[in-house]
């Protein structure tokens, strides 16, 4: 396949956080070309082992890493891996979110810190761990998963049901952050 039949991913490493959330949406699996190579990061290595098995039984590449994006310590740890086996990282996309299991009003403390150590704390920690290496490589790209549930529109109100309240708040922060983050 040539380089543009591949897509714009051909030759570039790109490492997704959130494996197991990918296969509800655009993932690696929708279009595994010849060329592309993929980093999932998962806090389960039997769930990344399933999806690098499809990936690799669809014509890619790709390599599973044990991350909680929400501690310090992981993903500084993921990207390195990533560079260390696959060269180098040209994107990174944050797809790692979790939802708390009620509405925000009945949530107990620790899931609301919970879901936003990984929906806001894991984006600032993949994205400042990956930037060096973003910028070794020539600029390289960040994709941060959000929600329309997060926008600022005038109907919010009939668009956002009220169990939806903290995922909302997660995701326009997550936006919010993209954006200063960019400049």
């Amino acid at each position: 396949m040539s380089p543009a039949a591949a897509g714009p991913l051909a030759g570039r490493v790109a490492l997704v956080s959130g494996a197991r959330a990918a296969s509800a949406g655009p993932s690696p699996r929708a279009s595994p070309a010849p060329g592309r190579r993929w980093r999932w990061p998962r806090r389960s290595r039997e769930e990344l082992e399933r999806v690098a098995a499809g990936i690799a039984a669809a014509g890619g590449r790709a390599l599973a890493v044990r991350c909680d994006v929400a501690r310090d310590a992981d993903p500084p740890r993921a990207v390195a891996e990533t560079v260390a086996q696959l060269g180098r990282l040209d994107v990174l996309v944050n797809n790692a979110g979790r939802r708390l299991p009620r509405a925000a009003r009945g949530a107990h403390l620790e899931q609301w810190d919970g879901a936003f150590a990984v929906n806001l704390r894991g984006v600032f920690l993949m994205t400042r761990a990956a930037l060096p290496e973003l910028r070794r490589a020539g600029g390289g790209h960040v994709v941060n998963i959000a929600s329309v549930a997060g926008s600022w529109q005038p109907d919010c109100r009939r668009t956002t049901p009220p169990s939806s309240g903290s995922w909302a708040s997660r995701k326009r922060s997550c936006s919010s952050y993209a954006t200063t983050a960019s400049r």
